[in-house]
């Protein structure tokens, strides 16, 4: 007895021409890989990336410095308008309610009494 001929065909997805020529673990291993750099290196970009923040910061405390002078003018300018222009009022001293210590008079003076004595 003969077989009929069964043609099996596996058929496997077809690889991306930019995967052709690489092996599969070298495309992780290549993404995960740490370039070296040299203390130098590191150092300069450190001190590079710190700059760049500090001139970041100094811009943002300038724009923030710029806006509270708007928000005062514009504060003041809003009193203005509604209140018209600020009287000025004599403070009034409120006397405290607790007990003052007592006073030093001349007489209980602190300091030991001195002879006068003359020549």
């Amino acid at each position: 007895m003969e077989c009929p001929a069964i043609v099996v065909s596996l058929h496997h997805p077809k690889t991306r021409p930019g995967n052709a020529n690489k092996h599969p673990r070298n495309i992780v291993w290549e993404a995960n890989r740490v370039q070296h750099q040299s203390k130098e290196e590191v150092a300069a970009e450190k001190a590079q990336k710190q700059a760049e923040k500090d001139a970041h910061a100094v811009v943002i405390n300038e724009s923030h410095m710029t806006i509270a002078a708007a928000e005062d003018a514009m504060a003041i300018q809003q009193k203005i308008a509604t209140n018209g222009l600020p009287k000025l009022i004599r403070p009034c001293i409120i006397p405290s309610k607790k007990s003052a210590p007592p006073a030093v008079h001349a007489s209980q003076s602190t300091t030991a009494p001195q002879d006068n004595q003359t020549g």
